[in-house]
């Protein structure tokens, strides 16, 4: 359980997205205040976009690992719940290695 957790002295709760690199870390303190019965959704897309994306330059780019994150009460599955202020940041490791020219982005729905 959270509690358990962090009696334990962890001070991050963290899963890897099954057949990816991807990982997500959130704070325990943060899940406690949601309660037990949080749930974790975390989607990592693998498949190349059918759409070409393009910089503000109007420079195609290739987009690597989109992933969703969302949280939401096991007694309301998909209705997400909104998350702001955080003392400390969830963390998302895409699982690639850092190169000249890569920038990561975010948008939030």
């Amino acid at each position: 359980s959270l509690a358990q957790l962090q009696e334990s002295g962890a001070s991050r709760w963290g899963m890897v997205i099954g057949g990816t690199n991807v990982s997500v870390s959130l704070p325990v303190a943060f899940m406690l205040q949601f309660g037990e019965d949080t749930v974790v959704t975390a989607i990592a897309i693998q498949i190349p976009l059918a759409k070409a994306q393009f910089d503000v330059t109007g420079e195609q780019v290739q987009v690597l690992g989109p992933v969703s994150l969302e949280l939401s009460r096991l007694s309301r599955p998909g209705k997400a719940l909104h998350v702001s202020g955080l003392a400390e940041p969830i963390l998302i490791n895409l699982g690639i290695n850092a190169s000249r020219g890569v920038q990561c982005g975010y948008f939030d729905l």
